[in-house]
């Protein structure tokens, strides 16, 4: 089994994070006055969007990103579609470790960063792209 770079790894998670950058600023738009209510609406909405886009879209499918790029995140053992605690499990220790999760990327024979470790999920090729 092929397992993708680190390059097209990074490809996939910009282009989430651009993805959430325009809802954000989409957002920000929408509820742009300086009232308090909007202002409590569109923080609401960020963070409705920061803790749901990536754990659910990784769960029952794919992220933006990850399907521009062609690659999936899957459990490490049965090679499924992982679930929503593993998701957020994964989510967690990539945004807290940061880029330094990376690294173990070039030193894993299957490319698992930290935070596929942690969670016990792989990241593969879609078989529809190969």
């Amino acid at each position: 089994m092929e397992y993708p770079s680190v390059l097209r790894r990074y490809l996939s998670t910009t282009i989430d994070c651009l993805v959430l950058i325009v809802l954000f600023l989409v957002i920000s738009a929408i509820f742009s006055q300086n009232l308090e209510l909007a202002k409590i609406i569109r923080v609401s909405l960020i963070l409705l969007v920061v803790f749901l886009y990536e754990p659910l879209f990784t769960s029952f499918g794919c992220t933006l990103g990850q399907k521009v790029t062609g690659i999936r995140v899957r459990t490490e053992k049965e090679n499924h579609s992982i679930g929503v605690l593993q998701a957020y499990v994964r989510i967690a220790f990539k945004i807290t470790l940061g880029f330094i999760s990376f690294f173990s990327l070039m030193l894993s024979e299957r490319k698992r960063a930290i935070h596929d470790f942690v969670s016990g999920t792989i990241v593969i090729y879609n078989n529809k792209n190969v």
